[in-house]
């Protein structure tokens, strides 16, 4: 399958599930967008993480928190966490600037979500840094202001943050508030993907399969592709399949390339549906 094939293959695609053209090309050449969703992980305290000397939260009041967060019981979040927030606990700042981001238990409030996030962000708390970034990205809370998120990605990144290294990766591969720069964005995607972050690894898989910033490495791709597809990532099975499928890398192979497709088609990927259709008598 040539270039202009593969994206017919997602032109396809995109009318069947009426989604917008940049959006579903973007995806379906395997780059992952700007990601700033906290994970619950963040009700246990960081260890890397040096708090302050005012009220902090108890392991027992952590405990409660993350097993009300398992029952959905946001309510009880908000009563536990709130009084250490305002007492100016960073990771808690941080957690119900999440709450107000996603309306759990609070009325949907970006504006609301972001003064916490800064609150956290200014005693450099890394994860509130990187999703007032993303707020910043996409003027969610805030006026819009790319330069002022990378500012922000990059005080996290510098602490070893892979969300806030992939999204500035992010951004200089698209020269979105800095200018373009493949080879950055190339050394970023790599800092996060040697932590495992399976966006990272998509993108730098997909900078090695087209050249950019790098000599053109089909093997390379290859090995990072399956480093995300084995993690489940919808994005990166379909991209190992396509390699499968046309022989690039690897020996081509139709039934693992179909396999494969199959898995990232089950997740609702949309691109890999369309491949597929292509084994379909």
């Amino acid at each position: 399958m040539n270039s202009l094939t593969r994206h017919l293959v997602l032109i396809l695609a995109l009318v069947c599930i009426n989604q917008s053209v940049y959006a579903q090309v973007f995806y379906g050449e395997g780059f992952e967008p700007l990601e700033g969703v906290p994970s619950p992980d963040e009700f246990v305290p960081p260890i890397q993480y040096k708090r302050g000397n005012h009220s902090q939260p108890t392991n027992q009041v952590l405990k409660d928190t993350q097993d009300a967060y398992v029952r959905k019981d946001y309510a009880t979040i908000l009563r536990l966490l709130r009084p250490f927030a305002e007492q100016g606990d960073a990771p808690t700042q941080s957690n119900l600037g999440y709450m107000y981001a996603n309306g759990q238990g609070v009325t949907k409030d970006d504006k609301e979500a972001a003064r916490w996030y800064r609150l956290a962000a200014e005693q450099g708390y890394a994860r509130a840094q990187t999703n007032l970034g993303y707020m910043y990205s996409n003027g969610q809370g805030v006026t819009k202001d790319e330069k002022e998120a990378v500012r922000l990605y990059r005080l996290a990144a510098e602490q070893g943050d892979a969300r806030a290294q992939f999204n500035l990766g992010t951004m200089y591969e698209k020269g979105l508030g800095v200018s373009q720069d493949y080879k950055e964005a190339v050394r970023l995607y790599r800092l996060a993907a040697g932590q495992g972050y399976a966006a990272a690894q998509i993108n730098l898989g997909v900078m090695y399969e087209k050249g950019l910033g790098v000599s053109q490495d089909h093997k390379e791709a290859v090995r990072l592709y399956r480093l995300a597809a084995a993690q489940g990532d919808a994005r990166a099975q379909s991209n190992l399949g396509y390699m499968y499928h046309n022989g690039l890398g690897v020996g081509q192979d139709h039934e693992e390339a179909v396999r494969l497709y199959r898995l990232a088609a089950e997740q609702g990927y949309a691109a890999a549906q369309a491949y597929l259709q292509q084994f379909i008598p």
